[in-house]
C-alpha cells in the first residue's frame, strides 16, 4: 500500500486500502486521485474495477464519509461515478440502509453551501458599499 503511494500508483493504492479495510488510506488515496487527475488513475477507473462485494463496502463507507462536511465533496463525486455502475438495490435493505443517509446528508451540504454563498453575496455587497463610500 504504502509502496505504491510512493511510487504514485494511486489506483493500486486504493484497490490495497479497501482489499485490507482500511477506509482511513481509501478516502486519502482517493482524494489524491481527484487531485492529481492522472491518466488511468482515476476514480471512474477505481470504481470501475471492483467487485459487487467491494462496491456494496466502497457504498457504505461513502455513506459515512457524507456525514461530515469535509468529506462531502469526496463522496459526492464518488456517489457520481458508482450510479454509473451500480446502484444497490440487489441485496434488501442495502438502498434503505445506504441511501437514506446519503440523500439526508447530502440535503445538509448543499443548505450549508447555500448558505455560504448567500453570506458572501452579503459581504460582497457591504464590500462593494464601501468602495463606492456610501458607508460612511
Amino acid at each position: 500500500l504504502f509502496a505504491s503511494l510512493r511510487r504514485r500508483e494511486y489506483l493500486r493504492a486504493a484497490m490495497r486500502a479497501l482489499e485490507l479495510n482500511r477506509p482511513f488510506q481509501l478516502r486519502t488515496t482517493l482524494e489524491t486521485m481527484l487531485q492529481a487527475n492522472l491518466e488511468g488513475q482515476t476514480v471512474s477507473a477505481f470504481v470501475a474495477a471492483l467487485s459487487h462485494e467491494q462496491l456494496l463496502k466502497l457504498w457504505e463507507l461513502v455513506r459515512d464519509w457524507n456525514m461530515y462536511a469535509r468529506n462531502s465533496a469526496l463522496s459526492h463525486a464518488l456517489v457520481q461515478e458508482l450510479l454509473k455502475v451500480d446502484v444497490p438495490l440487489a441485496v434488501p435493505g442495502t438502498a434503505k440502509s445506504v441511501l437514506d443517509p446519503l440523500a439526508v446528508y447530502s440535503e445538509r451540504h448543499f443548505q450549508r453551501v447555500d448558505r455560504l454563498i448567500k453570506d458572501s453575496f452579503l459581504l460582497d455587497h457591504a464590500i462593494a458599499c464601501m468602495d463606492n463610500g456610501l458607508v460612511e
